[in-house]
């Protein structure tokens, strides 16, 4: 049987405090297809005190999976992959989702208190995990939140079928940058 730091994500650290994380199995269905999708996490400080830091998170298309006419609208498109993600993370952004929502089945918030030092607050009716340091976060992060990312999947539709503060939905911003292949199958 495999521990779960066997099913580590791919992190690749873009800038301080700002994570990008890929693993085979965040997958999704689109249409007929399996999608596979990317997260991008960033630690922000959200308030004074001891517990300051939170982290937010955004699904992403994949790089390779965006269509060349968007890529192409992009200022200054890099050639390297950690660059591109970084510009499309800025320019186009992704869905954004609640990270604390991420659990193994049959656990609590309680249960991933053993991982960092951390408080759990109310923040608009959901709970939020809030870190000492950026440090403690980007720990979390690596050790929990990628960790169990994976069960994203089975809630890809509510994830998709909720609508961004920009207007729409994350089906439509989805849509608008995969590749035809992609997006019309959906």
């Amino acid at each position: 049987m495999k521990t779960s730091h066997e099913y580590m994500a791919d992190l690749i650290d873009l800038e301080p405090g700002l994570l990008y994380g890929e693993d085979p199995r965040w997958l999704f269905r689109w249409g007929d297809r399996l999608v596979a999708f990317s997260i991008v996490f960033e630690v922000v400080r959200s308030e004074d005190g001891d517990y300051p830091y939170t982290v937010e998170a955004q699904i992403m298309a994949r790089p390779e999976d965006i269509d060349e006419d968007v890529l192409a609208s992009l200022e200054d498109w890099p050639a390297d992959r950690e660059a591109a993600v970084l510009s499309v993370y800025r320019q186009l952004g992704g869905i954004p989702f609640n990270v604390d929502a991420v659990q193994p089945p049959k656990s609590s918030c309680g249960m991933s208190s053993f991982v960092a030092d951390s408080a759990i607050k109310q923040s608009s009716g959901m709970e939020v995990r809030h870190f000492r340091d950026q440090e403690e976060a980007r720990r979390f992060i690596k050790d929990f939140y990628a960790v169990y990312a994976y069960v994203l999947a089975g809630f890809m539709d509510e994830i998709l079928s909720s609508t961004l503060a920009a207007g729409g939905t994350g089906r439509d911003r989805l849509r608008c940058l995969l590749k035809d292949s992609y997006a019309s199958r959906e």
